[in-house]
């Protein structure tokens, strides 16, 4: 159970995604006792057992699947009629997601991002900043949940895991670099891609990226100017009106939506 924990407090501070099978009751011969684990990661490896054989073989698949769609679920297994143990017996196991905090990645370490930054930490979302300034890119000015990275913007996008579970923002004190870094994310697995812009920006790029041949229905999920509309117009207010559209988009699944 030491290796079990172990490798568990690992992957949670590496953010590598696992599911969490745990034995919750048994009846007649089983292979395991309740409160036996196993955690089961995206490739199919596994920490701990649930008793071997047929049943664990099962549970592996199920933990690869709680990965994909994120939904936990409880599970009965009768051994001898639902997997064809002979020990016979029943089993019930809870199969749980742990995913990765989602990651939001903003570029450009303005008055916006220093205000926005905590607000993420305090919803539950990973955040790193990432400015080629020094004196902006200052972890002083930040939470020390945040990754501060101070370097070549270019340099930083092409080191990120998970695009998956990543959002990005880009609100650079550059036009021109604000329309690269959209230009680069649209067309990833990214969800999630805000760009700080006034409407006239806002409809120069999609200009841009539909004369690039961005399809439509990519530029479409760009949220530009990102944020909800809530009337204000201030630091503080944009700040907020991200942070609730994230929350907003998280809850959703980061499922397809058009830009406003």
């Amino acid at each position: 159970m030491t290796q079990l924990w172990n490798q568990l407090v690992e992957s949670l501070s590496r953010d590598r995604p696992f599911a969490m099978v745990t034995v919750v009751e048994t009846t007649g011969s089983a292979p395991q006792s309740p409160g036996a684990r196993m955690l089961v990661y995206e490739d199919g490896s596994i920490v701990g057992t649930v008793g071997g054989g047929a049943v664990e073989h099962r549970l592996i698949r199920e933990g690869r699947e709680v990965l994909d769609d994120g939904r936990p679920r409880l599970l009965t297994f009768d051994l001898a009629k639902d997997v064809g143990m002979i020990c016979g017996g029943r089993m019930v196991a809870f199969v749980e997601p742990m995913l990765s905090s989602f990651h939001v990645v903003i570029f450009g370490c303005g008055h916006v991002c220093r205000a926005l930054a905590p607000l993420l930490v305090g919803l539950d979302f990973r955040v790193t900043v990432v400015d080629d300034r020094p004196e902006w890119a200052d972890s002083s000015a930040f939470p020390s949940s945040v990754r501060v990275v101070c370097g070549p913007l270019r340099d930083y996008w092409g080191t990120l895991a998970r695009l998956d579970r990543t959002a990005v923002l880009a609100m650079t004190r550059s036009h021109a670099f604000d329309y690269e870094l959209l230009e680069h994310f649209v067309t990833t697995s990214v969800p999630y891609v805000g760009i700080m812009a006034s409407r006239s920006k806002a409809a120069q790029f999609r200009e841009r990226l539909a004369a690039a041949g961005i399809p439509r229905e990519q530029v479409d999920r760009v949220r530009m100017p990102v944020g909800i509309p809530i009337g204000g117009s201030s630091v503080a207010e944009i700040a907020v009106s991200i942070a609730a559209q994230l929350v907003e988009r998280r809850a959703c699944g980061f499922a397809p939506e058009a830009s406003a």
